[in-house]
């Protein structure tokens, strides 16, 4: 497999051209199905595999679920920042420092797995109310210095939910 598909499993995210109530319903059940689709594809796997990786350089196993519930958590929170408050300034994070925290090296990846499942019924609960023209609202991304609309990140995190999804997968059919 080529480096690019290791790195892109799904393909890169880009911003949709439109919006449709059927691409939010669809882009609602990628975040619903999301902790489910981890937790089946960990059941019955040993810790050995927390070390596989899905790609050379990429994070290990243990790190990428640990990283979909730092991100989550971080949607979840600008998601509702952005339909109570104007246009706020979110909070960026770095990712990769994230990565290499303590806690990811000693917390059972389990724990990572239960909070996504909690934090995603909540998610989905407020997105299904989220209605018509409040899907435009917005918030301002320091670290891409742009806007982005409650649509268009709602697009974004169910490509990374499917994104993550797929390395999970990867991760655990080639051991690196």
């Amino acid at each position: 497999m080529d480096s690019e598909h290791l790195k892109y499993p799904v393909g890169r995210w880009s911003t949709p051209q439109s919006y449709s109530d059927e691409n939010i319903r669809q882009w609602i059940d990628d975040i619903r199905t999301l902790p489910g689709e981890v937790s089946k594809a960990m059941e019955g796997k040993g810790s050995e595999v927390l070390t596989y990786r899905y790609r050379t350089g990429g994070w290990t196993l243990r790190q990428l679920i640990h990283h979909i519930a730092d991100s989550h958590v971080n949607a979840y929170i600008r998601h509702k920042l952005t339909y109570t408050e104007n246009q706020p300034r979110i909070c960026a994070y770095l990712e990769q420092s994230w990565a290499e925290l303590r806690d990811v090296e000693v917390v059972p990846v389990e724990v990572s797995i239960q909070l996504l499942t909690g934090l995603h019924l909540r998610w989905v609960a407020f997105l299904e109310g989220v209605q018509g023209k409040e899907w435009e609202y917005e918030y301002i991304h320091p670290q891409h210095q742009r806007i982005f609309t409650l649509q268009e990140s709602l697009s974004m995190y169910a490509w990374h939910s499917r994104h993550h999804l797929a390395h999970v997968h990867l991760a655990l059919n080639s051991p690196q």
